[in-house]
């Protein structure tokens, strides 16, 4: 008896399956919540999927992130350090102003991988010869 409520289970599972179509185009959106306060004087506000501040005066600070075409040429510095040298890769005018590109008050910028950043951050404490 058990047996067959088993397999009578199973058979009325895949009917439903058939039947009922599977969700396949799930969309994903960042929720807004709302933590209490007064936002005009600072406490509370509307908060992002990540818990970041949504403001409405927040501008895009350029020189924050790193473009495409940096990485692109720090990948190519990378490869040319394992078979040039490191004294001749940082000499070059165009490896410094690439160092300025990639690091930001302070700190490289966001977007790079963490040997990216070491890289980069070793470009820039090495002294120039």
């Amino acid at each position: 008896m058990k047996l067959f409520a088993q397999t009578h289970f199973l058979k009325m599972l895949a009917a439903v399956k058939r039947i009922v179509p599977a969700r396949t185009n799930v969309a994903f959106r960042g929720l807004t919540t709302y933590s209490g306060g007064h936002p005009s004087e600072g406490q509370g506000g509307f908060y992002g999927s990540l818990k970041s501040r949504s403001e409405g005066t927040a501008k895009f600070t350029p020189g924050y992130r790193a473009e495409e075409a940096d990485i692109q040429l720090l990948h190519t510095l990378m490869q040319q350090e394992k078979e040039a040298g490191f004294n001749q890769i940082i000499a070059r005018d165009d490896t410094q102003q690439l160092i300025e590109r990639l690091y930001f008050k302070g700190s490289p910028v966001w977007g790079l991988s963490l040997k990216e950043r070491e890289f980069v951050s070793k470009l820039r404490t090495t002294p120039r010869p």
